[in-house]
């Protein structure tokens, strides 16, 4: 009788200890899911941060060129109009001179 109930109690210990170590490994397992999961949050957020990055670099890139072609354009405008302005003094010059010797004459 007294085995028996050494036996029991041995089986209920076992029994106990197996229930114990499968909740731990439950435990293990859980946590290690959370920390991949953590960890896969961690890389896909620096991929939006790396992504942010590079759209900023590439939008500052193309607002500097926008910049540089607008520089481009007004000096083109600034030329083509101090051509046109000397085109037109030289008109004026040549009119006056002209009207000039027509009434000495």
């Amino acid at each position: 009788m007294q085995a028996e109930l050494k036996r029991k109690q041995i089986e209920a210990n076992a029994a106990n200890e197996i229930q114990k170590q499968q909740i731990e490994a439950k435990m293990k397992m859980q946590i290690a899911h959370i920390e991949a999961m953590e960890r896969k949050e961690a890389e896909a957020q620096l991929e939006k941060e790396k992504e942010k990055q590079f759209l900023a670099t590439d939008m500052n890139a193309k607002a500097q060129l926008e910049i540089q072609l607008a520089n481009e354009r007004q000096e083109k405008l600034k030329m083509h109009y101090e051509a046109k302005t000397k085109i037109f003094g030289t008109k004026i010059e040549r009119k006056s001179t002209a009207t000039c010797h027509y009434f000495r004459n």
